[in-house]
């Protein structure tokens, strides 16, 4: 039995991570949103997971998070067959239960401001962490499957779309009154390294996939392709505007 799956391991293991979160943060409440945005968004997982007839578990490891997984070795080979389309939304989901976790944050804004900054802080530094599309991360991998999918020609289509799709949202954001979050951008470094981080982040996936897999049964058309892309681009635009935005408002 791994050590992860012991039984005392996982009964401890969330107080444990409520403890080293409130350490990190300064209070507990942010501990306790900590460790529960971070169960949630592997339940996310294990929602897709269900739905599409695979049984799965949650594992705590400690120090490292948690995860969702198939329960074994078959339903980890079954999970490899899902179709990619499938499994794109299976990486989106995690990041989308903290999307909406930073929403009932905002909603509590004027009802408790503790638990409201503990919930959209927490949850928004899991969705950057989650949403930087590289190696073994949620958009790493969600990306992966993407150009994995596509052929050469159709990868320079994409990628146009994608840059003409940030130009747009970054327009939008100022049009609906948040062109100030730019300003923020640039007086928060972190902020400014996010952005080009996902660009380039991006832009080097398409580089790496193998292209002898893009006619594959298992792989998106271009339509499901583009229509991931966007649901990407929408989770990282409701993250700037729930987090940045309440900042400059």
């Amino acid at each position: 039995m791994a050590f992860s799956d012991k039984p005392a391991i996982q009964v401890i293991a969330p107080f444990l991570f409520v403890w080293m979160f409130t350490l990190s943060f300064g209070q507990l409440q942010f501990g306790i949103a900590m460790t529960l945005s971070m169960v949630l968004h592997e339940l996310g997982h294990a929602y897709v997971l269900k739905e599409n007839g695979i049984l799965w578990k949650i594992l705590w490891l400690f120090p490292l998070g948690a995860v969702a997984a198939p329960l074994n070795e078959a339903e980890n080979k079954r999970s490899d067959l899902l179709a990619w389309w499938k499994l794109t939304w299976l990486m989106l989901a995690g990041p989308a239960v903290n999307v909406g976790l930073m929403f009932v944050g905002v909603l509590l804004t004027s009802i408790n401001p503790v638990w409201s900054a503990a919930l959209i802080t927490t949850n928004g530094y899991l969705l950057v962490i989650n949403l930087i599309p590289v190696g073994s991360l949620d958009a790493g991998q969600h990306f992966k499957l993407i150009f994995t999918s596509l052929n050469e020609r159709e990868e320079k289509v994409l990628l146009t779309f994608f840059a003409a799709i940030m130009v747009v949202f970054f327009g939008l954001l100022s049009w609906s009154g948040y062109g100030s979050i730019l300003l923020t951008l640039v007086m928060n470094i972190g902020w400014v390294a996010l952005i080009p981080i996902i660009v380039i982040a991006v832009f080097s996936a398409s580089m790496k996939d193998d292209e002898t897999l893009s006619e594959s049964p298992l792989a998106m058309t271009n339509t499901q392709a583009a229509i991931a892309t966007l649901s990407y681009m929408g989770l990282v635009l409701a993250m700037l505007v729930m987090w940045v935005g309440p900042l400059v408002l």
